[in-house]
């Protein structure tokens, strides 16, 4: 997955995840490799018809011993 500044995602996911949303364009606005959090922004797609903005961020959490990590999702900004 493309993870630099003004990438552009498709975004197809399973329609029973997501309450119906079909489809999303994402682009990357912010990144960090120190503290590994991903700023993403939704520019099209179904999630558009719903909110005038809508941002979330994706931080990368290390806990265990033997180097695995795993993803905490957050809310940026949701507007209707």
């Amino acid at each position: 997955m493309a993870s630099h500044i003004g990438s552009i995602i498709p975004f197809f996911p399973d329609k029973s995840t997501f309450r119906g949303l079909m489809t999303a364009k994402i682009v990357i606005e912010a990144t960090d490799n120190e503290n590994k959090p991903i700023t993403y922004n939704i520019i099209e797609g179904d999630v558009k018809e719903l909110y005038k903005t809508f941002k979330f961020r994706l931080d990368q959490v290390n806990k265990a011993v033997d180097g695995t990590s795993f993803v905490k999702w957050k809310k940026v900004i949701m507007q209707f």
